[in-house]
């Protein structure tokens, strides 16, 4: 008998950069890469394959969810699937904040206007 306690959630491919799953506590998630080329307008010689990693919930996540390791599981399996349709990815640049984070539209902006400004700026 095969036990999926520590196994990923099953992936629904909507294309070879979104997925899709749901757990057992009803939360639908989708994790997808979007290309990120066009923020290097300025550099063309490096706007080639540039992506971002993006998780989506919705459903009934704001209840009480208990802790679920088979998400991250998950979203790891995701990132594997990515580097072996993408061969040589290297990941950059993360930010990652608790949904319940007093501070977290702030942190947000403060973020997306860090990324926002030229290099020499930051």
């Amino acid at each position: 008998m095969t036990t999926t306690l520590l196994l990923p959630y099953q992936l629904i491919e909507k294309d070879k950069l979104t997925y899709q799953f749901i757990t057992d506590q009803e939360i639908f998630y989708e994790v997808y890469f979007l290309d990120y080329s066009y923020m290097f307008l300025d550099y063309p010689h490096l706007a080639n394959k540039v992506y971002t990693l993006n998780l989506d919930v919705s459903g009934n996540y704001m209840k009480k969810v208990l802790k679920d390791e088979r998400v991250g599981l998950t979203v790891v399996e995701v990132v594997r699937l990515f580097f072996k349709v993408f061969d040589g990815v290297e990941i950059y640049n993360s930010l990652l904040v608790h949904r319940t984070n007093k501070n977290l539209d702030q942190i947000i902006d403060a973020f997306s206007e860090l990324n926002s400004r030229n290099i020499g700026d930051k």
